[in-house]
């Protein structure tokens, strides 16, 4: 029964991919197939290679921070996954910041990345570092170390905002990662794992 219902769902998944590419401009089979979205939220698609790109620079930050690289295969299974879904509560995260009107200045940008490099061991060549921890360009390293300081400075506002209750007196969310829960349950955010 279930391997006739995968069968069945693989040739469902190879039709839509079709009306797909008949449908979207600029979209083939073959590239849907090849780089599958992997996490969609408010408009926003984040793609296997795009994903990717990011877990290998998580990983290399985790392995210069804790001094060693992690190798086990299945470990890193467990932790791409693990990392799919922190991405997808990350993309929601960033979005409640937005509507708070948190911003990053780039002088506090500035101080966050010397304090990163300082935390990862490595020295202030800027090319140097961009290049072994997989950034693409100075750009690229300055919107990841925003997106992670914005999420730092909307963790820290949450910390200081009252106990809600609710209508009963009830108390509804009193740590902020049962808020943080609670703004992703409240999210339509999809992951797609078996697209990893």
């Amino acid at each position: 029964m279930s391997k006739v219902k995968t069968n069945t769902e693989c040739v469902f998944r190879k039709i839509l991919i079709l009306l797909l590419s008949l449908i979207v401009p600029g979209i083939s089979p073959v590239q849907a197939e090849v780089d599958p979205v992997v996490i969609r939220f408010n408009g926003e698609e984040i793609t296997r290679s795009e994903f990717e790109e990011r877990f290998e620079i998580v990983m290399i930050i985790h392995a210069l921070q804790s001094g060693a690289p992690v190798k086990n295969q299945d470990q890193i299974w467990v932790m791409e996954h693990q990392y799919l879904d922190l991405r997808a509560t990350e993309m929601v995260l960033l979005n409640e910041a937005d509507k708070r009107g948190i911003t990053v200045s780039d002088e506090d940008l500035n101080v966050q990345i010397e304090k990163f490099f300082v935390s990862t061991g490595l020295g202030n060549n800027l090319r140097q570092n961009l290049e072994l921890m997989g950034f693409r360009s100075e750009d690229h390293l300055r919107e990841f170390m925003r997106e992670k300081q914005l999420i730092h400075l909307l963790i820290e506002q949450l910390k200081g905002e009252p106990v809600k209750e609710n209508n009963n007196g009830e108390v509804m969310s009193n740590t902020v990662n049962q808020r943080v829960a609670s703004y992703r349950k409240a999210s339509i955010v999809e992951t797609y794992p078996d697209k990893l």
